[in-house]
């Protein structure tokens, strides 16, 4: 007895449904929905071919000179989108979009500041989840990275780079616990901010899901450096601004981990 149509056109959708389930679905967790300016041109950086930009602002009396480097992450701050917290500490800046660590190492040893800083705080280049085949080679670009910093300058801090939508949790998570151990063996604290940043409130990145947003990440972002800066340091925080959270992880000399609570 021949099939009807209407058979063979339920099963056809049956076996299209079982495609799809077996195909992971498009996640909209890889869009954030807060604003970002749009990028600016900047200068060509001679030594690696990246977009570069060293920013020094004039320091206030009584402030302690940190230098920040970084990646992208640092645009709208150098652009003047976002403005670091006062009060304090005066923050330079070393910013070099698309810098993996052996970028940010060349833009280092190129820089010429006016003195040396009181601390250079490294945000640690996430850009490395795609520059760098594995963890390992990551980490080994990072110590080079650090080892470059800690010649010019002693007091050297790391902070942790902010999550990201695109890439898989894991995959960053196996990245972070790399820089970790890399400052651990180092001597150095670094000062783990990812759980600030949760991967359902995407009004914390840019469209992309890359990048933080003006409005929302960038400044949380921003007040978490600060914060790790001024417990570094030992220097009150700023007056004003909100609480990033309760709490936030550093990485001591010792191989366990500390607990360091903001006090803002």
């Amino acid at each position: 007895m021949p099939r009807l149509k209407s058979y063979r056109r339920s099963q056809a959708a049956k076996k299209n449904w079982a495609v799809q389930k077996a195909q992971p679905a498009a996640s909209s967790t890889c869009y954030g929905t807060g604003y970002r300016h749009e990028a600016r041109t900047w200068p060509t950086s001679s030594l690696t071919d990246h977009p570069h930009q060293l920013v020094i602002p004039d320091r206030y009396p009584g402030e302690k000179f940190v230098l920040l480097v970084g990646d992208s992450h640092l645009r709208s701050v150098v652009d003047g989108f976002v403005e670091m917290p006062r009060g304090g500490l005066s923050f330079g800046l070393m910013a070099t979009p698309g810098g993996g660590a052996q970028v940010l190492k060349s833009e280092f040893e190129g820089a010429v500041l006016p003195s040396t800083p009181d601390a250079v705080c490294v945000l640690a280049p996430g850009i490395n989840l795609g520059k760098s085949r594995t963890p390992g080679a990551a980490g080994a670009d990072f110590v080079s990275l650090l080892t470059r910093v800690l010649l010019s300058c002693p007091n050297v801090l790391v902070v942790d780079f902010p999550p990201r939508l695109d890439i898989a949790a894991e995959d960053q998570n196996a990245l972070r616990q790399e820089f970790r151990l890399v400052a651990a063996r180092m001597g150095l604290q670094y000062f783990s901010i990812h759980n600030h940043f949760p991967s359902n409130c995407h009004d914390l990145w840019a469209k992309d899901g890359i990048h933080l947003s003006d409005d929302a990440g960038m400044p949380l972002l921003l007040q978490l450096i600060w914060t790790a800066t001024s417990l570094h340091l030992g220097s009150p925080p700023p007056p004003q601004g909100p609480a990033p959270g309760p709490d936030v992880k550093a990485e001591p000399e010792r191989q366990s981990w500390q607990v360091m609570a903001f006090t803002l």
